[in-house]
């Protein structure tokens, strides 16, 4: 899938240390609704758009081979670096891959990820990768996501919702609405939690309320 990302964007938010959305910690909805993931006793898991997410330590625990994919590379290897994990490193087109027993991250564009690049996937978690698209390029994130999803697999989703006339993103504002036109025609959809999440970081950037949600998908 050829699809041109702001490569140059991500990078120099990586360089001058501008990633207010990475938490030194595993994500809390991720804790709280693992079990929904753990019910299917998945093997693999997908991490999109994963940058140096603690995520990523976390689900290696509890699933055999876990997948990220980050466009920068700077993230992959601090991610690794503050690990202290010294990686196996494979440099092929289109991605670079760097691994440590279960756990790879690919280097590169995620929608050059395909079936012929990785088997499929019985669980995805994604916390900050939906939100980091663009409008015009989500149904074909969310069709590429949906290609590497087995029959049955299950996606843990984090999207916010808010005023975008007050902001603009990334995050970008996905509203349920959107959530369930890009994902409903594939599968069931239900929403497990909505909440006022308004951190002080998106105030200072002058939103007035901000709503997370929380979705588990189910492939058909």
């Amino acid at each position: 899938m050829d699809q041109k990302y702001d490569f140059d964007g991500w990078s120099s938010r990586w360089d001058e240390d501008r990633i207010g959305f990475h938490v030194a910690k595993p994500n809390p909805f991720l804790l709280q609704y693992w079990h929904h993931l753990h019910e299917i006793k998945p093997k693999r898991c997908l991490v999109p758009l994963c940058g140096k997410s603690l995520d990523l330590v976390w689900l290696s625990e509890k699933v055999e081979t876990v997948i990220g994919v980050e466009l920068v590379e700077k993230a992959v290897l601090d991610f690794f670096r503050e690990q202290q994990i010294i990686p196996e490193i494979q440099k092929n087109s289109p991605f670079n891959a760097y691994s440590h027993q279960g756990l790879k991250i690919l280097q590169g564009n995620f929608f050059d990820l395909n079936l012929e690049v990785e088997d499929s996937f019985q669980a995805v978690f994604d916390r900050a990768s939906l939100v980091a698209i663009p409008e015009e390029l989500r149904p074909d994130y969310v069709q590429g996501l949906t290609d590497l999803m087995g029959a049955g697999s299950r996606l843990l989703l984090i999207c916010v919702d808010y005023d975008p006339s007050k902001m603009s993103g990334p995050p970008y504002s996905v509203s349920q609405n959107e959530v369930e036109n890009l994902f409903s025609k594939k599968g069931t959809l239900e929403v497990l939690e909505t909440r006022n999440n308004l951190e002080d970081r998106m105030r200072e950037r002058g939103l007035e309320w901000l709503n997370e949600s929380v979705y588990l998908f189910e492939k058909n």
